[in-house]
């Protein structure tokens, strides 16, 4: 049994294995019967009256009031779910008034992990009315979901539910044809994406092609350095390589690509990074985003999107253009290609999912050439799931 301080306990969490709880400035984690019991080495501060427990990216999100600044300051954190290290803020509302993105104190608070989104409810909030709130759990697009008709009359409604369509991981899948422009024979490819990730799943090539090895390692700046190595064949020059990558989240920035000799850069391979907006609903966009500057910054055309819509996920090693899948429906966006410069981005409006879809696949081609066809274009396979709404339900 565990032996908890009802002074000085605030918050309750679980996941698939463990109890977490919070007491004064600190995580604990139990078993499920509450033996084993740990206090994690790191504080994440006080006050949180919330906790919820990302498995998907590894994470704690805690919610409360900070009480190390004066006035108080309403505040969301996240911290890694291994020893509460790394701690971040995902969304704090400084000054503390107008509440305008938090609420007055932040309490219960639970996340959708395949929406990407959190929730949380404010008792007493403005006037004494209680609100329901929101947030990407990027910490992108606070909103307010429901607030109370009358005043709680200082009653504390603090119970908070989520009816979830779909309570997996949410994940990105990028499969990319690349073709060797450099004029030399290439053994290796690494491709740097945006972010901490440890749980990688990869697609290593075709058998022409085959890569033996792949990484994906800690680099700089909080990056992650996929690397693929150890081909059954060299990668001839006019050759085209397939490899992939699925990691958890909404979006895949790539930083750079690059083609590699043994340990010598021969050089870079052209690719603009997509997100989406509103994905799979009525305002649908892809967005692209020329950040795939670390390897080679220049001007990059994106263009003859076509979008796919799926009832079920599509593994990593079928998104390519070679096996033979029946979508619900495609759509092709007739539209010019589009030049971005460095660092620059554009959104493409596309029809909202037919009734059914859960995966909205994304191909399209990247060139410095605006017809899209120099010997180094790149052709993308991005699968992205559909956002679902959640019903969130209030308890006292």
């Amino acid at each position: 049994m565990l032996a908890l301080n009802p002074t000085t306990l605030t918050a309750f969490a679980l996941d698939q294995q463990y109890l977490y709880y919070i007491d004064n400035d600190y995580v604990y984690r139990s078993d499920s019967t509450g033996l084993n019991l740990q206090m994690l080495p790191n504080s994440i501060g006080d006050l949180f009256e919330g906790i919820a427990i990302d498995t998907c990216n590894g994470q704690i999100i805690a919610a409360g009031v900070s009480h190390s600044t004066n006035p108080w300051v309403p505040m969301i954190i996240r911290a890694d779910l291994s020893d509460a290290g790394n701690l971040a803020t995902v969304l704090v509302d400084n000054p503390p008034w107008p509440t305008v993105n938090l609420g007055a104190e932040p309490n219960k608070i639970l996340i959708d992990p395949h929406g990407g989104a959190m929730y949380w409810v404010v008792p007493a909030d403005s006037q004494g009315i209680s609100t329901v709130r929101g947030v990407d759990l990027s910490g992108a697009h606070p909103r307010t979901l429901s607030t109370g008709s009358i005043s709680t009359g200082g009653v504390s409604y603090a119970g908070l539910a989520l009816q979830i369509a779909n309570p997996n991981c949410i994940t990105v899948g990028v499969n990319t044809d690349l073709r060797n422009a450099t004029g030399q024979t290439a053994n290796r490819i690494k491709i740097l994406i945006a972010g901490s990730h440890t749980n990688v799943q990869h697609w290593d090539g075709w058998p022409s092609n085959l890569f033996g090895s792949f990484t994906a390692l800690p680099a700089p700046g909080g990056n992650t350095l996929l690397t693929w190595s150890n081909p059954n064949h060299d990668v001839q020059p006019g050759q085209i390589i397939h490899v992939g990558f699925n990691v958890p989240g909404t979006a895949v920035n790539v930083l750079s690509i690059s083609w590699i000799h043994d340990a010598k850069t021969i050089g870079c391979a052209e690719q603009v990074s997509t997100s989406t907006h509103s994905w799979g609903s009525p305002g649908s966009q892809v967005i692209y985003a020329n950040n795939s500057l670390g390897c080679k910054s220049s001007p990059r055309y994106v263009g003859e999107l076509i979008v796919k819509w799926y009832a079920m996920n599509v593994p990593l090693g079928e998104l390519n253009a070679r096996t033979r899948l029946k979508p619900i429906r495609t759509d092709t966006i007739k539209q010019a290609p589009l030049l971005l410069a460095p660092k620059a981005t554009a959104s493409v409006d596309v029809p909202a999912a037919p009734l059914n879809a859960l995966y909205g696949v994304i191909v399209y081609r990247v060139s410095t050439n605006p017809m899209l066809s120099d010997p180094g274009v790149t052709t993308n396979f991005v699968q992205f799931p559909v956002k679902n709404q959640q019903k969130v339900k209030l308890s006292k």
